[in-house]
């Protein structure tokens, strides 16, 4: 009987374990997500001052010194897409996806990624930050009739 007790508790401390890590290696991508993007986008932004100016949305993309964190985080949220689809942070990660998109020129695949956003999430709170991503990445890729709704 005691050796079932203790049987009991041990599996019941490793379920609980179990929960906590699959917990934290959720948030913790998502997380580090964030932190990347964030890194990068002071970069860029270092990178814009030094040169004098604000980014041009109709430059022709040039080489993104920031390209490998911006892959880093489209990576980290397909993961977390890919792991944990119903999670209430889906739209995040899509949207960080869209963001990261737009950063590295290619404006196709984050009108996409903000397309299926909004089909997935049409009541998402991120909607209105997705669609300016959108518009911004319809006027990089000068489909200008397209941008404006």
């Amino acid at each position: 009987m005691a050796t079932r007790r203790a049987i009991g508790r041990g599996t019941g401390a490793l379920a609980i374990g179990a929960l906590l890590w699959f917990g934290c290696a959720y948030y913790n991508t998502l997380y580090n997500a964030e932190v990347k993007y964030e890194e990068a986008e002071k970069a860029q932004a270092r990178a814009s001052a030094s040169q004098g100016g604000m980014d041009d949305p109709t430059a022709p993309p040039g080489p993104n010194p920031q390209a490998a964190q911006y892959e880093d985080v489209i990576a980290k949220c397909k993961k977390l897409m890919r792991q944990y689809p119903d999670s209430k942070d889906v739209d995040d990660a899509m949207l960080l996806s869209a963001r990261s998109l737009y950063r590295l020129g290619k404006y196709d695949e984050a009108v996409s990624a903000v397309d299926s956003l909004e089909t997935r999430y049409p009541k998402s709170k991120l909607l209105d930050d997705a669609q300016f991503v959108k518009g911004k990445s319809m006027v990089a890729a000068q489909k200008y009739e397209l941008a404006v709704p």
